[in-house]
């Protein structure tokens, strides 16, 4: 997880991406690998803001997702307060799929055949960016996100 990761300098923000495309970390010269799969999660602030670095198109290419959230209303963020008032809110946070598990799905998934006409389907159904007024039939109110990301 990278918490702002557009207010850190131009060094830090090579050394993620780094990370991303390389699979490892270097420390004082040292290489340290990365566990597979490796994803990045990371929050950044609107440009405008003072202190902030614009990304590099290289390092903002190897992220497959980008979300814009806003900030909560002070209705919500009461909300928010009231209900972890006394539990944190991960304490009772369990795995649902083992490494090994995540592991064998990226396998399998390499194992599925489906032909050109069936990506464009696949990518016209699961897209969220509309290529034109045409295919906004095929963006009704989605039940689900998919995303992938190699690695």
């Amino acid at each position: 997880m990278a918490d702002e990761i557009n207010r850190t300098p131009p060094k830090t923000q090579s050394g993620l991406l780094e990370a991303m495309e390389e699979h490892h970390v270097t420390v004082d010269g040292k290489h340290y690998e990365l566990p597979y799969p490796f994803m990045v999660i990371a929050t950044q602030n609107p440009v405008e803001y003072l202190g902030t670095y614009p990304l590099p198109e290289a390092q903002m290419d190897r992220f497959i997702i980008k979300m814009n959230i806003g900030y909560p209303t002070l209705e919500e963020e009461l909300l928010i307060m009231e209900r972890f008032k006394d539990d944190h809110p991960l304490k009772d946070l369990k795995p649902v799929l083992s490494l090994e598990e995540v592991q064998q799905i990226q396998q399998d998934i390499l194992k599925v055949k489906y032909g050109s006409n069936n990506s464009k389907i696949h990518i016209k159904t699961s897209s969220t960016n509309p290529t034109s007024q045409r295919d906004l039939a095929w963006h009704q109110p989605k039940r689900e996100f998919v995303f992938g990301t190699h690695g």
